[in-house]
């Protein structure tokens, strides 16, 4: 097995900027009253900001950026209708609202669309939580969460709030209310949740990038599962504030992309424009400033980079994947093995993790089984009075979760016992990555189960990848999937993982594999 280490200047930029935009700008083709006026006409809302008279309900990916001048409103808004209608059949966008917000005019992600889980709120729209009490027992937001609306100050369109799992609290992708989403690359098989619309609108090419959120993994396992890259950032690193929680001390903002330079290019307008990274909750280091510049014209470069100085293999998170999944991990990785190491400084050294069974780290499942305990209390203090309250309907696996949630004394031994597990293996993981270590290790345990499996294999599928997903999870670490390789013809992931703080690094990083490993 070989390895990497150590990222040259050379390698440590964004990809230049296209040489010349796509289409003219949109502020040459019309005044911004024609926008506000067919806005109106349309019945699309704005970006309600400071900013408002520049906006435009324009979307602006690739597929539909031809409409930018377009003059004709039912031309416009018959091709937006076509990717909602293909969205909604493919189970990835919402049906309970049609929610088109208009980014910028300019900006770094101007032409770019995008979706957000329906647990973060747009005002004007129904945040449904993927639950129909929770949809009938809430208002409609008058405020917009401070990541769509930055995303939105950047210049990307909105076409759709993405299907999830109930309250968050499921890593398959299927919902017993509203279906379960296609997985584009593998349609026989689960696409995994939560944020398993925004996973499959992505996959389909439906939008440029999609906004999820990721607790134990609802963000890292749909990447793994529908061949996409995906980030879970830094806990507490971006706000989420307009964002429905399921475990506070583990929620994080993430989001999927089909290339790693469009990854790249919203973390750098999100870190620019939201970073939390001088908060206690979220040390700053001299990686993860928010002095990264943003241009409108490019992908942003990063202005504090900081090569890694190592790369660790997680031998015993390699030994918890099916044996197939990690040979084609391996075989997809050595053959780049020169080009890595000289990428990120060297060879690897191999690592175990989470200790062995017996010593004072426990292994890995005494960690899965201390954040289960962490998880059902949080839940449960989340959302246990509006379930007892409204006693909703919940699908299998969630309600069995929510009814052990119930079930746990706050002030118990158990929960006192879990936080101090917690705390250790916290602390050891964040010491390894410590120094500018990069980690490697499987996405998830194989590739995504079928949609005919038991649910007794379902199940065991979602234990064994907490089991991969508590390392960086629980740490509160940056974690990018990679859209590594295939296997039996279905996508295949790997996880990297990095210091706390070092999310840009990370997807500079991503950048830099994706072009080694051709992703």
């Amino acid at each position: 097995m070989y390895l990497l280490q150590h990222l040259p200047a050379s390698l440590t930029c964004c990809p230049p900027a296209p040489s010349a935009p796509l289409l003219p700008s949109l502020r040459s083709l019309a005044s911004s009253a024609f926008h506000l006026a067919i806005s109106r006409r349309l019945g699309y809302s704005s970006v309600v900001s400071r900013n408002a008279r520049r906006n435009t309900l324009f979307p602006c990916s690739r597929r539909i950026a031809r409409l930018v001048g377009a003059r004709a409103s039912g031309e416009l808004r018959g091709d937006v209708d076509a990717i909602i209608a293909r969205g909604r059949e493919a189970g990835a966008f919402v049906e309970h609202c049609t929610c088109v917000v208009a980014g910028a005019a300019d900006g770094p992600l101007h032409r770019l669309t995008f979706g957000v889980k329906d647990m973060y709120d747009v005002a004007g729209f129904p945040t449904g939580f993927g639950n129909p009490t929770w949809l009938g027992t809430h208002g409609i937001p008058d405020t917009t969460a401070p990541v769509v609306q930055a995303l939105l100050a950047a210049g990307a369109t909105l076409v759709g709030k993405t299907a999830m799992d109930e309250l968050a609290f499921s890593l398959a992708g299927e919902n017993a209310h509203y279906g379960t989403p296609t997985n584009p690359t593998a349609p026989d098989r689960i696409p995994g949740g939560s944020s398993s619309g925004s996973a499959a609108a992505v996959a389909a090419g439906l939008v440029d990038f999609a906004l999820g959120s990721d607790t134990a993994g609802s963000v890292r396992i749909p990447a793994n599962h529908c061949g996409i890259f995906g980030i879970r950032t830094t806990h507490g690193r971006l706000p989420l504030a307009g964002a429905q929680p399921l475990q506070p001390s583990m929620d994080a903002v993430g989001w999927f992309a089909r290339e790693a330079t469009v990854l790249q290019r919203v973390g750098s307008m999100l870190f620019h424009s939201l970073s939390l990274a001088s908060s206690s909750s979220a040390p700053s280091s001299s990686s993860s400033s928010s002095s990264s510049s943003c241009s409108s014209s490019s992908s942003s470069s990063f202005s504090s980079l900081q090569p890694f100085t190592g790369w660790l293999v997680a031998k015993d998170a390699f030994e918890l994947a099916d044996e197939d999944a990690a040979r084609a991990i391996y075989d997809k990785i050595s053959p780049h093995t020169d080009a890595i190491a000289a990428a990120l400084g060297g060879r690897p050294e191999e690592v175990a993790v989470a200790g062995e069974v017996g010593s004072e780290l426990g292994g890995v499942h005494e960690w899965v089984e201390a954040m289960r305990v962490l998880q059902l209390i949080e839940a449960w203090q989340c959302h246990g009075q509006w379930i007892t309250s409204h006693r909703p309907a919940f699908g299998p696996g969630v309600a069995q979760r929510f009814q052990a949630a119930s079930q746990v004394d706050p002030a118990g031994d158990e929960v006192a016992c879990a936080q101090r597990k917690r705390a250790r293996f916290t602390s050891h993981v964040q010491s390894l990555v410590s120094g500018g270590k990069l980690l490697m290790l499987p996405a998830a345990p194989s590739i995504a189960p079928l949609k005919s499996a038991p649910p007794a294999d379902v199940d065991s599928f979602r234990v064994r990848t907490l089991a991969l997903t508590v390392i960086g999870g629980a740490a509160g670490l940056p974690q990018i999937t990679l859209p590594l390789t295939t296997l039996h013809g279905c996508p295949l992931g790997l996880g990297i993982v990095a210091g706390r703080g070092r999310d840009e690094d990370l997807l500079a990083a991503a950048v830099t594999l994706a072009a080694i490993l051709g992703l």
